[in-house]
């Protein structure tokens, strides 16, 4: 993708959102119609960009920032070879609609690389469900986001550390500002307001194929991501749930 579809791309692969935290059973569940990202929202994408573009491609997918139990909203990028552009299919008042969000230079080649949608198997409710029974050990999801990038041009104008074809669920995030405590001093109207840092969540990635999970950590700022093999007790767990 071009440089400036980076900060998108960024979040369709593992943005931190924030959102309001609660508590919630272990053992909740979600809908799994609720939870399709080629379900019922897909079918109104795909309707919306195709009254834009004749030659939609999906690029990639991101559920909004989402309470645990309940029903994400989701976001929808396209690239159009015949036009050059992006877009972004999202909800609104009126529906899904398509709004361009830039340029998009691809050889054909790489046009002609980009998987079709039917090709992914595990879907984001599944992805989620593993992504559930692996972090048991670590308590219960609280919030979650999914997204799913089906293509890298592979021109390194984008974090190569970005997996294609792979979920990454982030769970447990933290609202992304600092959190503020209030300290007043006796005798004083001025407040002292002190920033903390607060949890980005955990990162997972899920095989879109092949359902296999890994934790996706990130240094710092400046390093790169990097998929992290399991635990050896979240790994022989997998292991117990694949035999």
């Amino acid at each position: 993708m071009l440089k400036s579809a980076k900060t998108l791309t960024a979040t369709l692969a593992c943005a931190l959102l924030c959102g309001c935290l609660f508590s919630c059973a272990q053992t909740q569940t979600q809908d799994p119609a609720s939870l399709d990202a080629f379900g019922e929202s897909y079918t109104q994408a795909s309707e919306a960009i195709a009254e834009r573009v004749d030659d939609p491609t999906l690029l990639a997918i991101r559920s909004d920032e989402t309470t645990y139990g309940e029903a994400p909203r989701w976001t929808y990028l396209y690239g159009s070879q015949e036009n050059s552009f992006m877009y972004t299919v999202e909800d609104g008042d009126e529906g899904y609609q398509a709004s361009t969000y830039g340029r998009l230079e691809w050889p054909a080649n790489s046009w002609e690389s980009v998987p079709d949608p039917s090709e992914v198997i595990v879907g984001a409710q599944e992805a989620l469900e593993k992504v559930r029974e692996i972090h048991a050990s670590e308590g219960p999801i609280e919030n979650y986001q999914i997204n799913l990038v089906l293509f890298l041009s592979g021109d390194g104008t984008v974090d190569a550390s970005t997996n294609p074809m792979h979920w990454e669920v982030i769970v447990n995030a933290a609202d992304d500002a600092a959190a503020e405590t209030t300290d007043e001093a006796a005798g004083e109207d001025a407040a002292d307001t002190t920033a903390t840092e607060t949890p980005s969540g955990t990162c997972y990635t899920v095989d879109a194929i092949t359902g296999d999970v890994a934790q996706k950590v990130v240094a710092d700022d400046n390093a790169e991501d990097e998929d992290a093999e399991l635990p050896s007790n979240l790994a022989q767990r997998q292991a117990e749930q694949a035999a």
